[in-house]
């Protein structure tokens, strides 16, 4: 496959942001863990409250639960940085899209 340079450059600039970024969370991984586990733990109830008080299908209620703690599990396991946050990212990211479509 041939990429052009402006390909290239913006696929370096996001690995390096990335690779910068799990080198962050490797070096305050403790920090990270704990704020992780409340900040995640709490955007999935907010997520879950806007699910039930809009009567939103089991089927979300079930995946809302599933990912928040799926990622504090990994939390507690205390999995590698680069698992952690992709998992909070995950989470956050599955949990807002459940919270809009259960609103709209």
């Amino acid at each position: 496959m041939i990429t052009t340079t402006k390909e290239l450059s913006k696929q370096r600039t996001q690995n390096y942001f990335l690779s910068n970024l799990i080198e962050q969370v490797e070096k305050n991984r403790f920090a990270f863990m704990a704020s992780s586990i409340v900040f995640g733990s709490a955007w999935g109830s907010v997520a879950l409250y806007y699910i039930l008080l809009n009567k939103a299908p089991l089927s979300y209620l079930i995946i809302c639960t599933v990912f928040t703690m799926a990622s504090n599990a990994l939390n507690i396991a205390q999995v590698s940085g680069k698992h952690l946050l992709i998992s909070l990212i995950l989470g956050f990211t599955i949990n807002s899209a459940l919270l809009i479509a259960s609103v709209i």
